[in-house]
């Protein structure tokens, strides 16, 4: 089997539909929750976005699994 590598481009950030992450948040387990934050692929890990992403995981970290 032959594989080719592409290099990383900008333009593949948007390969994951954002319709297919309300469908996979319906089919998790409990407990569960679904925060959605608009912005590019990039934009949770950097800056403003940062805080409105890592906010809901620490409260439901919090809550869910230290049982705060």
């Amino acid at each position: 089997m032959e594989m080719t590598s592409q290099p990383h481009r900008r333009s593949c950030d948007r390969c994951l539909k954002v319709l297919t992450t309300p469908l996979a948040a319906e089919r998790a387990w409990e407990p569960k929750q679904l925060t959605v934050v608009p912005g590019q692929y990039f934009d949770p890990y950097t800056g403003s976005k940062h805080a409105q992403c890592v906010t809901p995981e620490l409260e439901w970290f919090e809550k869910h699994l230290m049982g705060k």
